[in-house]
């Protein structure tokens, strides 16, 4: 096992295809699949079913997935470490987003954030937010976009967003733009394991109505949940901005959930205690201002905003 065979499999992963993934890396398709068969081999597990219009992961495959994809950014990590090193810049900042942030994320965001501030250097990774707020307790990132439920003792948070969670299902035009608790209480769910913001609030919410979630398949990776909703499957929860960042258009229904409702917080952490909470107080403030505006204007150019006006 390899990187190149690991970089492969995540691309394949990612975007559901083989063709897809060999234009991406700029590989034959050939070669590409004799890496995957080669791994395949290796670990002694099949990783991907094969099938007419794509491909996706096993169980085997999922767990490959998030192992190679943490490996994977931890290497970047580190090349990127090595380039601010040689290049003095004064202090490098790690962000971390969840997946559903990145999927809408302007491509201008570093660049914005690093002319704002000149004297940082802008580090951003993505990994879903029970992992991120673990990499922040470990110190692996500076700062991390994780939901209100998620915030530790000794955190210092400022809030993004406030947003209603919806059921996203297969359109179909009798599901109406609403559902109630004893129809969500049976409808099959696919949502993220344990620990993540999403499946926080979805099993606590349940909890207090009393009721279990019919939850029919975990997952961690965000092509598998939406593939399984499109194939009418099983139903996510998301926030309708989510829903629209990664569901093809025209494809879904989003319905509210009667009282109680649904809702998340997304808020920027950062641990509280030592330098960062005065030299680099100014710099989460303008970060956390550029994000407020990444969520509310998604694909847009931040270069088109204003710079961060801080308080003094």
């Amino acid at each position: 096992m390899d990187i190149r065979q690991l970089r492969y499999f995540v691309a394949i992963v990612e975007l559901g295809s083989f063709n897809r993934a060999a234009s991406r890396l700029r590989v034959a398709q050939p070669a590409l699949s004799r890496q995957i068969a080669l791994l395949e081999r290796e670990t002694g597990v099949i990783l991907l079913h094969r099938e007419a219009h794509g491909s996706r992961p096993t169980q085997a495959g999922e767990a490959l997935a998030v192992r190679a994809t943490a490996i994977l950014r931890d290497l970047e990590d580190t090349r990127q470490e090595m380039i601010r090193i040689g290049s003095g810049l004064v202090e490098p900042i790690r962000l971390g987003i969840p997946p559903s942030l990145s999927v809408s994320f302007p491509m201008d965001f570093v660049a914005t954030a690093q002319a704002a501030f000149p004297k940082i250097s802008l580090l951003v990774r993505e990994a879903w937010t029970g992992h991120l707020v673990e990499l922040l307790v470990d110190k692996r990132v500076d700062c991390a976009v994780i939901s209100q439920t998620q915030v530790r003792r000794g955190m210092i948070t400022y809030e993004l967003v406030r947003e209603e969670f919806c059921v996203v299902s297969l359109y179909r035009r009798d599901l109406g733009t609403a559902i109630d608790w004893p129809h969500l209480a049976v409808t099959p769910l696919v949502l993220p394991p344990h620990p993540h913001g999403t499946r926080l609030i979805v099993e606590e919410t349940f909890r207090r109505m009393g009721i279990r979630p019919n939850i029919v398949l975990e997952t961690e990776v965000l092509n598998v949940m939406t593939a399984t909703v499109t194939s009418g499957a099983a139903s996510a929860i998301l926030s309708r901005r989510d829903a629209e960042n990664q569901m093809p258009p025209g494809s879904f229904t989003a319905r509210r959930v009667t009282k109680p409702r649904l809702h998340n917080t997304l808020v920027l952490a950062r641990l509280g205690g030592g330098r960062s909470a005065t030299d680099l107080d100014p710099v989460f403030e303008g970060l956390a201002q550029l994000l407020r505006t990444a969520i509310k204007h998604p694909h847009g150019a931040t270069r088109q905003m204003p710079p961060p006006v801080l308080a003094r």
